[in-house]
């Protein structure tokens, strides 16, 4: 499932990359990654089948992704054709975001839903184990060798059931967990958003949280002149860095390939700001390098958003991710701050 959320975000930034550069390579994601996440919602359907709730939420899922598929061709081919202002109207809206979030939000109801049946599992293997043990202890009264049988039957039934908590823990860890740099994936970093709005909410004060998103400029150059790999440990090395510079009450999270987020709450946007900025400073003098020996200068951009009274995490992503397409557009390597 988290292939197609992978996916989907590919087709997105491709069209955002087309939008900002021109550059009809960008539009590879779009198409090639678009249809692999629509080949993947169709398997998806495939393997929930003999669910009836799974298989309703798999094909919403499925019409939801050629839907959002639709939107972004459109605003490409309103690009191509001339129509730029129209496109950027377009992405101003936020619908791409929109759909990609209703995608998300369905595909954890059926990931929700596998942990129940998971759970159901794991309830009847409890069971079993506590009937293994009364059964084991009943025949212990039969002699001592039969009790030492029951002692070696408990402790594997008590091993299996452990080594069953591990697996779930790990399950777990992955699911909340980006696995190329240990930061908060795209699922687990929204959640911590709605509840970081949430408190926002609550406290009544409109200076009390800020959101910001960071995107590696020119990163398909890095991977075409360097290789992934060497992609991959840029990725690495900026993940490191933003958890370095920032607070240990903030979140960063990795949403996409080249594309960071940071929630930082009790922060005023002038607070947020310099903290953004030094973020962009330490990163424009990281001392990174080929095995050859070749130095690799990489910079980033940053859109910044506010909450504002009243506000859902929906606005705040749209406000951020419009900054984020200034401060591209406006030569890269700088942080705006959202109207």
């Amino acid at each position: 499932m988290q292939d197609i959320e992978i996916a989907a975000l590919n087709a997105l930034r491709g069209e955002r990359g087309y939008l900002l550069t021109n550059d009809t390579s960008y539009l590879e994601p779009l198409n090639v990654d678009g249809q692999g996440g629509l080949a993947l919602t169709r398997e998806l359907t495939s393997l929930v089948k003999e669910d009836s709730r799974q298989l309703v939420v798999a094909h919403s899922v499925e019409r939801d992704y050629r839907n959002m598929l639709t939107l972004l061709q459109t605003i490409v081919q309103a690009h191509k054709t001339g129509a730029k202002d129209e496109a950027l109207t377009m992405v101003r809206t936020g619908e791409g975001r929109l759909a990609l979030k209703k995608i998300s939000a369905k595909l954890a109801q059926v990931a929700e839903r596998e942990t129940i049946l998971l759970r159901e599992q794991s309830a009847l293997a409890r069971d079993r184990a506590e009937a293994s043990e009364a059964y084991q202890y009943v025949l212990s009264s039969a002699g001592l060798a039969l009790m030492l049988l029951a002692g070696l039957a408990v402790g594997a039934v008590r091993r299996a059931v452990a080594a069953e908590a591990r697996v779930r823990t790990e399950l777990r860890r992955r699911a909340m967990t980006d696995e190329l740099t240990g930061l908060a994936n795209r699922r687990e970093f929204m959640a911590s958003l709605d509840r970081a709005v949430a408190t926002a909410k609550r406290n009544g004060s409109p200076l009390a949280l800020a959101l910001a998103l960071i995107d590696i400029d020119h990163f398909k150059r890095i991977n075409d002149t360097y290789g992934h790999p060497a992609g991959d440990a840029v990725i690495r090395a900026i993940a490191t860095t933003s958890v370095d510079v920032v607070r240990a009450q903030d979140t960063v999270g990795r949403l996409d390939g080249e594309e960071f987020a940071i929630i930082l709450p009790n922060c005023s946007p002038g607070d947020a700001f310099v903290c953004c900025e030094r973020l962009r400073m330490a990163i424009g003098t990281l001392d990174l390098e080929m095995e050859t020996g070749e130095p690799i200068c990489v910079t980033v951009s940053t859109g910044l958003a506010t909450y504002l009274s009243g506000d859902a995490a929906e606005a705040m992503i749209e406000r951020a991710d419009a900054a984020l397409y200034d401060a591209k557009n406006a030569a890269r390597d700088r942080v705006k701050l959202a109207a």
